[in-house]
């Protein structure tokens, strides 16, 4: 009995831990599906962080451009309402049935947005993002 019981507690363990790692749709428009998730990162020239990452997906059958500026809130107020528009606004060009995620390389900026530190609990955290002024044009 006791087996059985562990059995299930490593399980739904398992399961949980898992599912907090899947993308989640974050928005569908004009045939593109963006998806975002969390994800620990523990970068090769950076410090060890929680980000937020990106999934871009062409569903079409023709090759699309997609542009979108950023918003960010850290700590419940918001970083980039006096920024330049150019500076958080942001491109990517999908071909046809094409997909592009972003991953824990500090390099791509685009598909990967800071969260939190994960060693030091005074620095800034991400409260909430938006991809605003979405636009998906044929390429």
């Amino acid at each position: 009995m006791k087996n059985i019981l562990l059995t299930l507690i490593i399980a739904l363990f398992s399961f949980f831990s898992f599912a907090q790692n899947e993308w989640t749709l974050y928005k569908n428009i004009e045939g593109v599906k963006i998806y975002s998730k969390d994800s620990d990162c523990y970068p090769k020239d950076g410090m060890a962080q929680t980000a937020v990452l990106f999934r871009f997906e062409n569903t079409t059958n023709r090759p699309l451009t997609i542009d979108w500026r950023i918003r960010v809130w850290y700590n419940g107020e918001e970083n980039t309402k006096n920024i330049g528009s150019e500076e958080n606004h942001y491109y990517l060009t999908l071909d046809s049935m094409e997909i592009k995620k972003g991953n824990c390389e500090l390099k791509n900026n685009m598909l990967f947005l800071y969260k939190k530190f994960l060693k030091f609990e005074k620095s800034s955290k991400l409260t909430r993002f938006e991809l605003d002024d979405l636009n998906v044009i044929d390429k």
